[in-house]
């Protein structure tokens, strides 16, 4: 812990950078935003798409739901902001067409007992579908999904060039996983300088 703080405290003193691409976890743009409150934030799109996915699945079986996934199959070549434009229009489109859909709730009364949800109501109905809606109509409300567009020339929309750098070092941490904390944090130093 003591470590960390003097970790932190140091961060605070380094000129932030402009923009940051992260995997969306909480933990981290909390952090970020506490050092850096004025930081343009990208989150990853293959891990917005993945999340997609994982909501969706890859054969959605509603017309929302099939909308939904080639839309967020488009995220992912969007490369200039025409083409931002092009997929922000595309997303109110969906809400235009599916809004009523999405907002359908069920009422706890109306299913039989055994499909009821224990301590509830009222849901909605088309709740996966209705997720990623609010995922990417969030996203773009706080201009994460875009932001990579705004630097010349674009910067990386996603994390994988950082992911590929840490699963090289987990690889090599893993391979020296006997040595004491000193030599480890020396070893790691040493590997990042190289």
């Amino acid at each position: 812990r003591e470590n960390a703080s003097a970790y932190t405290a140091l961060l605070a003193k380094i000129p932030g950078p402009d923009l940051v691409t992260t995997d969306g976890h909480g933990g981290a743009a909390k952090a970020l935003k506490a050092l850096w409150p004025n930081l343009a934030v990208q989150r990853c799109l293959i891990h917005v798409h993945r999340n997609n996915l994982r909501d969706l699945t890859s054969k959605p079986n509603t017309a929302a739901g099939k909308a939904l996934f080639a839309l967020s199959q488009r995220l992912l070549k969007v490369s200039s902001k025409d083409e931002a434009a092009t997929w922000v229009k595309l997303l109110i489109e969906i809400n235009t067409e599916y809004g009523a859909y999405l907002t359908e709730r069920t009422w706890a009364k109306d299913v039989p007992a055994h499909q009821r949800r224990e301590g509830r109501t009222w849901w909605y109905t088309h709740e996966r579908d209705r997720k990623v809606y609010r995922r990417l109509a969030s996203l773009h409300a706080k201009s994460h999904l875009f932001a990579f567009l705004d630097f010349d020339p674009a910067r990386e929309r996603t994390t994988n060039p950082v992911e590929s750098f840490n699963a090289r070092l987990r690889a090599v941490t893993v391979a020296h996983r006997g040595l004491r904390e000193p030599h480890m944090i020396a070893m790691i130093d040493w590997y990042c300088h190289h």
